[in-house]
């Protein structure tokens, strides 16, 4: 976990409702969101943070969060990777 991970994680953990913020177009979840920074098996994988809807809802997303703090030519390759293998391994 990177510096900018642990800031991030740290934030969104006591404030997990401020990525209604940064996705306007995001609508708010009854109970708000919870924040978590899950681990995929293998090789570890850490997703820079998931928000889920405190109540399960069919109209409200899961978010998905990856920060970049510099250029990296491979982020939506692994933003895929990531994000499939989560799916893969979280079957609500």
């Amino acid at each position: 976990m990177t510096l900018s991970d642990k800031l991030f994680d740290w934030v969104f953990q006591n404030n997990p409702d401020w990525i209604l913020d940064l996705q306007p177009d995001l609508a708010p979840a009854p109970g708000g969101y919870r924040f978590s920074a899950p681990a995929l098996k293998e090789r570890v994988r850490r997703l820079d943070g998931l928000f889920l809807p405190l109540q399960e809802s069919a109209q409200q997303p899961v978010v998905i969060l990856e920060a970049q703090m510099a250029a990296d030519t491979g982020f939506l390759r692994r933003l895929v990777l990531e994000s499939t293998m989560l799916l893969h391994l979280d079957r609500r």
